[in-house]
């Protein structure tokens, strides 16, 4: 004899199991979500790297009180950019940064994405100008570093003791330190230094004072020339 169908029993356990299978796949499910959210939000950070990169080529550093990318919006990129989760990427051009805070849409609590937008804070070139061209280190002749981020405003003199300019720290030999861009235009004070080396210690205590936040030790090295002395980066 044929049955017409299912007991109620039967019909309550079926439920059951896939109500029991459901609930431990759900949270797997979750996870492969937010990762797939994440991933696109990786790769929107990365094109609005881009467009920051092509920007400050055409127009300088990236204005530091602008943290919306809405200024992109056109020549550099082609949309306004929203997180998966609903949320406005956000620059910071004192951090060379772009974040986005993520599912809480706050910043911290775990789940922030940051994204550098500039290469490590290094010093690249250093240039020593002879202002009054006596041939000699005088009072008022300038050394200008260039780096690849925009140095801290201002750069403190008290705090240039990690750069080392010959046989002397660049606190002793500096009147004062300004900031323009990425290049830091250091004036001597009458003290003069031997030597032809520039090179940044490293150590606990040490610091580059014209780094932004999130500063990593200079990288780069590059031999430049001057019409009065020979000056080389060293690797650090």
């Amino acid at each position: 004899m044929l049955r017409k169908g299912f007991t109620l029993i039967e019909l309550l356990i079926v439920i059951t199991i896939i109500a029991i299978l459901a609930g431990a796949a759900i949270p797997y499910v979750a996870d492969y979500v937010e990762d797939g959210r994440a991933a696109r939000a990786k790769q929107d950070m990365s094109e609005i790297r881009n467009a920051l990169a092509r920007w400050e080529l055409d127009r300088g550093v990236w204005n530091e009180a602008d943290t919306s990318i809405e200024k992109l919006v056109g020549p550099y990129l082609s949309q306004l950019l929203i997180d998966p989760w609903g949320f406005s990427y956000v620059i910071s051009g004192a951090n060379s940064t772009i974040t986005s805070y993520g599912k809480d849409g706050a910043s911290g609590g775990g789940d922030d994405l940051i994204l550098d937008f500039r290469p490590p804070m290094s010093i690249t070139k250093v240039e020593y100008s002879d202002v009054d061209r006596s041939g000699d280190q005088t009072a008022g002749d300038t050394i200008s570093f260039y780096c690849t981020r925009p140095v801290a405003t201002p750069p403190a003199v008290a705090n240039l003791t990690n750069v080392q300019v010959g046989d002397a720290t660049l606190d002793g030999v500096a009147a004062t330190a300004v900031a323009q861009g990425r290049v830091a235009i250091v004036t001597m004070n009458a003290t003069t230094f031997g030597g032809n080396y520039v090179q940044v210690l490293t150590g606990a205590d040490e610091t580059n004072a014209f780094a932004d936040r999130n500063v990593t030790t200079p990288q780069a090295v590059k031999v430049i020339s001057n019409n009065t002395l020979q000056l080389k980066a060293t690797g650090w």
